[in-house]
């Protein structure tokens, strides 16, 4: 009896991988800020402040991906993404004559094991993909002066430490160019919101000392205001759009 079942499971996954598709492709595209909060002030103009909106997970993404099909239409898929994150710069005016500049941005690797449902045809096969992304982020926040008594070099920390947990989930089209090359196009939500561990002072104005890191902590244990700060969480969500070039390594 065990000989008849184990001849029986090894019969059925070598028809199933025989009949699998397993595929990698490679992918360009640019990530858009979606679910915007307020990432600074700035004030262009003596006297007129104005919001700046946006999240850290919007800028150029790039991208691998491997597919492994079961069935014609079903079938899991790994993403390892990179995200350089664009940047948000602010000014302040300060007594008419010294303006202060901020840079604000966030970069990002992501892993994201999704399930792929498609929907094959001939030519052009409609597919979509949902599953957990697990993301690496910082995010760097750099300061200069210009002006009367402006000081000199810059200010910069960076807050980095933790894993970001989120979703996500698209949909795509890719047309057959042959029998194992695509070309594919993709739209894509990225839910995540990033809670850094510490904020390092990486740069210091010259002459001055670099500031002590700061460890972010919950509010029990943020009690010494000098190296320890209520934990901060960082927007980092995104809309995708995506395009590239996938290939199939069976048949």
């Amino acid at each position: 009896m065990k000989k008849i079942i184990l001849t029986i499971l090894i019969t059925t996954a070598t028809y199933a991988v025989s009949n699998a598709q397993f595929q990698l492709s490679g992918m360009l595209g640019n990530n858009f800020s979606a679910a915007s909060q307020l990432i600074n002030n700035t004030e262009p103009v003596t006297g007129t402040v104005k919001p700046v909106f946006g999240t850290l997970g919007a800028g150029v993404n790039l991208g691998l991906s491997a597919n492994y099909f079961f069935k014609s239409n079903i079938g899991a898929r790994i993403d390892f993404a990179y995200c350089m994150g664009k940047q948000f710069e602010t000014q302040n005016i300060y007594n008419g004559s010294l303006t202060g500049i901020t840079t604000i941005s966030g970069n990002n690797f992501s892993v994201a094991p999704m399930l792929v449902i498609k929907n094959p045809m001939n030519k052009i096969n409609l597919y979509a993909f949902v599953g957990p992304i697990i993301a690496s982020c910082n995010t760097k926040i750099s300061m200069h002066e210009s002006g009367s008594g402006a000081q000199t070099g810059n200010y910069t920390v960076v807050m980095s430490g933790n894993m970001a947990l989120g979703w996500k989930a698209g949909i795509g089209i890719d047309y057959k160019l042959s029998e194992s090359t695509f070309l594919f196009l993709e739209l894509h939500n990225n839910s995540i919101s990033y809670k850094p561990a510490q904020m390092e002072n990486t740069e210091a104005y010259a002459n001055d000392k670099k500031d002590d890191t700061i460890i972010f902590a919950s509010e029990k244990t943020a009690q010494d205001p000098k190296t320890k700060r209520l934990q901060v969480s960082l927007p980092f969500s995104s809309i995708g759009i995506n395009v590239g070039f996938k290939i199939s390594l069976t048949k």
